[in-house]
């Protein structure tokens, strides 16, 4: 029987490799791998294995069968990943987990083979933490662990563990009809929701209650004195003061709003700036999804936005259709001059998912901005909720002692060089740190005897404050120390550096510069807001790029970062294709071809039966958009926009980046590049020119060859401003790649201007108009001076923007993108082939005049169709003849099919925002790795103390075992106590508290 078993057994795995090969599956994780993931240490490293497609171990689970030791392990190393903090690859593997036949079928076969005591209750627990995760993470498959759980009991019965163990028979019991529940009811509430009492419960955006509420918040005082009774009172209160901080402006300017009569809309109360007319568009996707909003500019008032602080990244917005009785709350994740200037600005909302999907694009708002700067606020918070059971110093932050005591890295008999505090000699270059009565007098320090007793103070005790006012070189006290520290670094214990903390990006640099003139490496500078050329090497972004042009980058680490970026690249074509065709439901008349499946039969019927004007749409006919002017003034528009730029005295930048990228750039890059080749054709023509004008005047007699090629010359320099010059011209001067391509796309439109046909200036190609409607006014801009306000408002927005790295996916412009090119393209009508032009009117014939003015007049009335949200009445749903309806009706009609074509495209991409969501934040993740790899190579990491907050399980993970906080005078409480580690064995802190102290937004 045995033999005949191993037959079988080996004739089974042939059928199944057999069948792997025939399916083309990958290969399964194996025994060995399994067994060197249960004794990995690196908890990340195991979720980043099990969460890989390529690791084998979704297909391993989805087999047909596994055998007794490979179930085993699989319970025990995912029991292990449990514990990771990487929350969406954990995500991932129980997904993988709950949608094979591992729990109902492989589980449960399992459990009817063990027989002793021991392991039944071994095992069942590793399926009780994995069960209460898939509650917590992923609670639509609590089914999953209710067979599992049921076939335990069955076990626990048989072993009288029933009885012998009656409490984990309850914890199973528990467990098991919480997931009947979520099977049965659904997920009623957050797993993390705790008594509202618990500040680690309370949201990081505020709620209605905290808005409109009559009562005041439940606030205590920061003590200045004495101790707090605990831990959690302690974090509580500042917890709750933070939070009130960004909050109150907030709730000052909504109450007022909404107690106040005013004639007109204001654009600020109190300390709130209100905008007005805001709708909410469609999805764009960056590192996450975020959401395009557009919002009436010109209600705002005269704003240099170039140099304005408002909707800078990282802001809090607020929104609301019913004068603020509900609230959506969303960050700016984007802005540009360029869009701020059309009234576009991007944001992300991070909860109420389905109430932004279930928003018109014609619904109104109005958008309320905090003048705290929420970003800065947010991590810190999220900090406090995250500090548990112990935090570093708690002796001296909460319960007050005042016996101080020595670093954990230092013993009594070390000895530090310390020569960097005065001059080289025998005395200073062996010091007995924690004996400072045998520490040379004060006569060989570059120091006063303040200064020393601060060095002395810093580098012996855990805990250190150093404060004085402006002169008296603290921060020069704090280098030194620095330079100590480093110079001895072998006796710090740790290798895993120094972390320094600043409040701005300013005082960072600035102190990351003095480090660097006595130890010009090992620092990483973590943000990308720094201003110094200095330290543009050491920047964390700079680093990484380096490593991975070097290929020094994790092999798992790179196959997943890969991977993530690959699926997110996938999932962002579809997103934004169906997004563009919402906005540019919004940009002008959908054509019925669009609207079809939207209509009633009897309305599509009737509306088709009575229309006969040609090639026109039959919607345009029905609601009577007629007689409208040719494309060919846009073309002369978009041609003189290109002439003034050619004219313009700057050089054009010689620009290698449109290699390989000719046929898909924008028209205003186009525009940049036929600068470049114009000028080669001006500068060549010139010099053969003054070359022959060098040789007609050296001759006697008049040549009249060499006369006639003078005139043919300067003609061609005069024609290259008049117009847009024949390809014979240029050909020489272009790159022959470059038209190679362009002759060979464009040339069956005009074989002698292929150029200019790329270039968009003639109607040969069909061009969606509002892309040139863009381009023009881009163009305008640049050639009017504006081109530098981004740039500008760059400076500004760096004054704020946080540790943030610039993104695979966040390469946005103010241009429409090519899918939106497309949308455009299948309007029967675009609300911008309406916008007037106002060049040469003076020159305009009577009949132009009244064409202009028809235009005007076509436009108002379709910006009001779509934007204004029109209640229809239930009559006109049952109209057989929609031609018989009056125009106010017809117009309601058309918004009802348009309304449900919105709705129907933003439901189709639910899933994949949120499959993109999940994606960028196992992205996130897996950075966070690659980050660690390298910051624990550093001496010294810079941060601010947001950047702190924000990165606090990465530098956990790294755990740097001093700090130093320069300006820390000037950082509230809360900022300093989450930039702490669990691993911090000292922290010196550098401030005036006389002169900079703590600016809140509120008192």
């Amino acid at each position: 029987m045995l033999s005949q078993g191993r037959h079988h057994t080996r004739r089974d795995e042939y059928h199944r490799h057999r069948r792997r090969r025939r399916g083309g599956q990958r290969r399964q994780m194996g025994f060995e791998r399994l067994r060197d993931l249960i004794d990995e240490d690196n908890l990340e490293n195991i979720t980043l294995e099990l969460a890989s497609d390529k690791s084998g171990f979704e297909s391993m689970l989805h087999s047909h069968s596994m055998t007794f030791d490979e179930i085993r392990l699989v319970l025990a190393v995912v029991d292990k990943a449990c514990s990771t903090d990487h929350k969406e690859g954990l995500k991932k593997v129980l997904k993988t987990l709950c949608t094979s036949c591992f729990l109902d079928t492989h589980l449960v076969n399992f459990f009817d083979q063990l027989n002793h005591y021991d392991e039944i209750e071994d095992y069942s627990n590793h399926v009780f933490v994995i069960c209460e995760e898939i509650l917590k993470k992923s609670p639509r498959n609590a089914g999953k662990c209710v067979d599992a759980l049921q076939c335990i009991g069955y076990a626990f019965s048989d072993c009288d563990i029933i009885y012998d163990n009656p409490e984990l028979e309850a914890h199973r019991a528990e467990l098991g009809r919480t997931c009947i529940r979520h099977v049965v009811f659904g997920q009623c509430r957050s797993y993390e929701e705790e008594p509202p009492d618990n500040y680690r419960d309370l949201e990081m955006f505020p709620s209605l209650q905290d808005l409109l509420s009559d009562e005041q918040p439940f606030l205590r005082q920061n003590k200045d004195k004495g101790a707090y009774s605990s831990l959690d009172t302690y974090l509580d209160v500042q917890f709750r003061l933070l939070r009130e901080d960004y909050i109150q402006p907030l709730r000052r300017g909504i109450l007022e709003y909404k107690q106040s009569r005013f004639d007109k809309a204001p654009n600020k109360v109190a300390d709130t700036w209100l905008y007005h007319d805001v709708h909410i568009m469609r999805s764009v996707c960056t590192d996450d999804i975020d959401t395009r909003l557009t919002f009436d500019v010109t209600r705002v008032g005269r704003i240099r936005w170039q140099s304005s602080k408002r909707l800078i990244y990282g802001s809090l917005v607020c929104l609301s259709r019913d004068n603020f009785e509900t609230m959506l709350f969303a960050t700016v994740t984007n802005r540009t001059v360029h869009d701020l200037l059309k009234g576009n600005i991007q944001v992300r909302f991070e909860k109420d998912f389905d109430i932004v999907l279930n928003i018109s694009p014609t619904d109104t708002f109005v958008m309320a901005e905090t003048p705290a700067y929420f970003e800065a606020y947010r991590h810190v918070l999220s900090r406090l909720q995250q500090i548990e059971d112990l935090l570093p110093f708690q002796r001296y932050l909460v319960h007050c002692e005042t016996n101080l005591q020595q670093p954990g890295y230092l013993d009594h008999g070390v000895r530090y060089d310390m020569t960097a505090l005065g001059e080289y000699t025998y005395n200073l270059t062996s010091v007995p740190v924690l004996n400072t009565s045998k520490w040379p007098p004060q006569r060989f320090y570059d120091l006063n005897e303040v200064q020393l007793q601060a060095v002395k103070t810093a580098l012996t005790k855990e805990l250190a404050i150093i404060q004085g006012p402006p002169g008296t070189g603290k921060t020069y006290v704090g280098l030194k120390i620095m330079q100590v520290l480093l110079e001895n670094k072998d006796n710090l214990g740790s290798s895993s550096g120094i972390l320094v903390v600043c409040y701005t990006n300013h005082a960072l640099d600035q102190f990351l510069e003095g480090i660097h003139k006595f130890h010009p490496h090992g620092i990483i500078r973590v943000g990308g807001r720094s201003s110094s050329k200095t330290l543009e090497p050491y920047n964390l972004k700079e680093l990484r790029m380096d490593r991975r042009r070097k290929k020094r980058v994790r092999q798992i680490v790179h196959d997943n970062l890969l991977e993530c970026k690959d699926k997110m690249a996938a999932i962002k074509n579809t997103i934004e294709e169906v997004g563009c065709r919402i906005e540019a439901s919004m940009l002008g008349v959908l054509h019925e071809n669009t609207l079809m499946p939207y209509m009633e039969r009897h309305h599509l019927r009737s509306l088709l039966n009575r229309f006969r004007v040609g090639k026109q749409s039959a919607i345009l006919s029905w609601l009577e958009f007629k007689h409208l002017p040719t494309f060919q003034r846009l073309i002369n528009e978009w041609t003189r926009a290109i002439l003034d730029f050619v004219r313009r005295k700057e050089s054009a930048m010689e620009d290698p980046s449109y290699a390989g990228d000719i046929l898909s750039m924008s028209f205003v890059d186009r525009a940049h590049v036929y600068k470049i080749w114009l000028e080669r054709f001006r500068l060549n023509v010139t010099r053969e020119k003054g070359k022959i004008e060098k040789e007609y005047q050296a001759e006697a007699t008049i040549n009249r060859g060499k006369d006639f090629i003078l005139r043919m010359l300067t003609a061609q320099l005069r024609e290259a401003a008049m117009a847009i010059l024949p390809d014979a011209y240029l050909q020489q001067f272009v790159p022959r790649w470059a038209y190679s391509l362009i002759k060979d796309t464009y040339s069956e439109y005009h074989d002698e201007y292929s150029i200019k046909v790329w270039l968009g200036a003639t109607p040969h190609v069909a061009v969606a108009e509002v892309d040139l409607y863009d381009a023009i006014q881009e163009l305008d801009e640049i050639n009017s001076g504006l081109s530098n306000a981004d740039e500008a408002a760059a400076i500004i927005t760096g004054q704020r923007f946080i540790d943030d790295e610039v993104d695979l996916f966040t390469n946005q412009s103010s241009r429409l993108s090519a899918q939106m090119s497309k949308a455009i393209n299948t309007l029967a009508l675009s609300f911008q082939s309406l916008l007037s032009t106002t060049v040469h009117e003076g020159n305009q014939s009577a009949n132009e005049q009244v064409q202009a003015a028809h235009k005007r007049n076509q436009k108002k009335r379709l910006e009001r169709i779509l934007m204004e949200a029109r209640p229809i009445n239930t009559q006109i749903l049952h109209c057989r003849d929609v031609w018989y309806l009056d125009m106010n009706d017809r117009e309601s009609l058309y918004k009802t099919w348009v309304t449900a074509y919105q709705h129907d495209c933003k439901v189709s991409i639910k899933d994949k925002e949120q499959e993109y969501r999940q994606l960028s934040q196992r992205r996130k993740e897996v950075l966070r790795e690659e980050d660690k790899d390298i910051l624990s190579q550093a001496d010294i990491i810079g941060m601010t103390t947001t950047g702190a907050a924000k990165h606090a399980s990465l530098l956990e993970a790294v755990a740097p075992s001093i700090i130093i906080v320069e300006e820390a005078a000037e950082v509230l409480e809360s900022h300093i106590i989450t930039s702490l580690n669990p691993e911090c064995q000292q922290l010196i802190l550098i401030g005036d508290h006389q002169q900079l102290r703590p600016n809140p937004q509120s008192t």
